[in-house]
């Protein structure tokens, strides 16, 4: 097995060959609340295909559980590369050991070493009796003790550092934390572009040669932004001030405008040669995402995708490539139940069926992005199966981006075939999980590409969904008619039904120097184990409920009675699987 790159290699290659990427940057919220809409912030930026994310350590510590508990899901939940900050603040080297010693047995192969801020109270920064006094202190310990296991960040300042008694000192810092071990520099936020290009400039002419990383941050409120250049001591420019002013009680200018601010000054930095960028978002995604937009970072996006899903940034996992499609939208509950192998499907299934964990309903439950009360207003409150219906209608419509039976937000918007899955639900089949036919497609194609340039991919249509016992016996009856469509279904108790016998490849590419991928089947073992957990999930929506309410009884005789069960055309040249639903009366 090859070794995991560090992020500084990662940015050292890409740099290389001129490709441009971004990051983003993100701290712990102070709620449990905050931390569930910070994994929902993480589920819908692991979309985009950032080259890693940073999550911020509190003074002394602070937020040192929460910090490594956010970086280990990020990683292997959102498949998100992570770099944890390190500070000195407050640090005793015992405790820093222990951060990096529990940051290897994880997994956490990158940190961005700090000196911190002076703890929440103090105007001044002092070290602490065994603890170090500067970044560079704690550079050095990291290589002593680790080697080059950890990719290595540190701090730059385009402005010197509030502490550094001059511009040319604050570089000589930064050179000595490079000259210790450093392999990568962020830059604290600016909103000039000039400041960066010629701070870059000095690093290049004292012999610093790592990449340097400009940190940037989009307007999104005008206090707010006061306050945190007055934090960090960064220069508002006039012209920014000045533009601001008139529109300072108008929020919605106010991040038009930061949009507008933050694109212009990106665009600057790259034809000025510079290819990554680092936003720091504040846990939220819309103004960032913006600008990505805007710079033509999201236009490519399939190109970045190893898989049609997003595999765990973890070395164990490294060269898995294969997954039941029933998880396609669960990836988080299929990760968990699996966590414990000690080796991953490569190439083809075989027999890991019987290897499945447990399936609870609090499986990862802290990632889960609704409340109940979001679950109610985005799902309804049933008072007949009619609404039943009515919630997975608005679903495939696009109208709510969640349903119990994902524990990922929809991202994608309704598009090519949705409005033909609109109508079978319609007819009753609550469709949960579906693949358009591809034949040949290529795989640099922007809404179903993946795995790089140069191939083609290929799928069979497939459709999984919940039904009442008269539109199953409806459905397997109209199956007669069509032989290349194999099936497989059951209730929540009782046997499966169907003619899938073995594991069915669903989706495949195929690349000229490579051998064929096949990250999507079937199996109907796995679809057996499947199925237990798919039926729980019903719990997720009728628990919002009185014991004695109307919606619960309606929603529990759903998951008593219905069946669960899904459709293969194993024709992707020329089937049609919406002609079987058609034909039905």
């Amino acid at each position: 097995m090859s070794e995991r790159k560090t992020i500084a290699q990662k940015v050292s290659e890409l740099i290389e060959r001129k490709e441009h990427f971004f990051s983003i940057e993100f701290f712990p919220p102070k709620t449990p609340l905050g931390v569930k809409n910070l994994y929902a912030t993480m589920d819908k930026f692991s979309s985009i295909e950032p080259l890693f994310i940073d999550v911020t350590w509190g003074a002394g510590g602070s937020t040192s559980i929460l910090t490594t508990s956010l970086c280990i899901n990020s990683q292997k939940y959102f498949g998100l590369e992570t770099n944890m900050h390190l500070t000195c603040t407050n640090m005793p080297i015992d405790t820093l050991n222990e951060a990096l010693r529990r940051c290897k047995e994880v997994g956490l192969k990158n940190v961005l070493t700090l000196r911190g801020d002076p703890p929440q109270g103090q105007k001044e920064w002092h070290q602490i009796t065994g603890g170090f006094a500067h970044a560079s202190d704690l550079v050095k310990y990291v290589r002593k003790n680790y080697g080059h296991y950890f990719g290595v960040g540190v701090a730059g300042y385009p402005e010197k550092h509030m502490d550094a008694p001059s511009y040319e000192e604050d570089l000589r810092h930064l050179k000595a934390k490079v000259d210790a071990g450093a392999d990568m520099i962020i830059t604290q936020l600016f909103f000039d572009a000039n400041l960066f290009l010629n701070f870059e400039k000095d690093c290049r002419k004292i012999g610093i040669k790592v990449p340097i990383l400009p940190g940037v941050m989009p307007i999104t409120s005008a206090g707010l932004i006061r306050r945190i250049c007055d934090l960090c001591k960064t220069n508002i420019p006039t012209e920014i001030i000045d533009a601001i002013e008139p529109i300072k009680d108008d929020n919605d200018k106010v991040i038009e405008y930061g949009i507008k601010q933050c694109t212009e000054m990106c665009k600057k930095l790259m034809e000025n040669g510079v290819y990554g960028i680092h936003f720091y978002t504040l846990n939220t995604e819309s103004s960032s995402v913006a600008v990505l937009k805007n710079l033509g970072f999201l236009e490519n996006i399939q190109l970045r995708r190893q898989l049609p899903w997003r595999r765990p940034v973890l070395d164990s996992r490294m060269e898995e490539s294969v997954r039941p499609v029933h998880w396609l939208y669960r990836p988080k509950s299929y990760i968990a139940r699996t966590e414990d192998w000690t080796k991953y499907p490569n190439g083809t299934w075989k027999n890991y069926s019987s290897k499945f964990g447990e399936m609870l309903l609090d499986h990862v439950k802290s990632l889960h992005p609704l409340t109940k009360k979001s679950k109610k207003r985005a799902w309804g409150s049933p008072k007949s199966i009619g609404d039943v219906n009515n919630m997975f209608v608005s679903f495939a419509e696009g109208k709510i981006r969640f349903i119990p039976f994902r524990d990922t937000y929809r991202t994608e918007s309704v598009q090519h075939e949705d409005k033909k899955y609109v109508d079978i639900v319609k007819q009753g089949y609550l469709v949960i999980n579906n693949l358009p036919r591809l034949n040949a497609l290529p795989s640099e194609d922007k809404a179903q590409g993946w795995g790089g340039k140069g191939g083609h991919i290929y799928q069979k249509a497939y459709i999984e969904f919940f039904c009442s016992p008269e539109n199953w016996s409806r459905l397997t009856t109209a199956l007669k008619a069509f032989p290349t469509i194999k099936y497989q279904g059951s209730k929540a108790s009782g046997p499966s039904e169907g003619n899938i016998t073995s594991t069915i490849g669903i989706t495949w590419g195929v690349w000229p120097d490579r051998e064929i991928i096949q990250p999507n089947i079937v199996n109907p073992k796995v679809f057996d184990l499947w199925k237990e957990e798919a039926f729980l999930l019903w719990e997720d929506w009728y628990s919002v409920f009185t014991e004695e309410s109307e919606e619960k009884r309606i929603l529990k005789d759903v998951a008593n009675t219905y069946y669960l069960g899904y459709v293969v055309d194993t024709d992707y040249e020329k089937g049609d699987i919406f002609a079987l639903f058609k034909s039905i009366k």
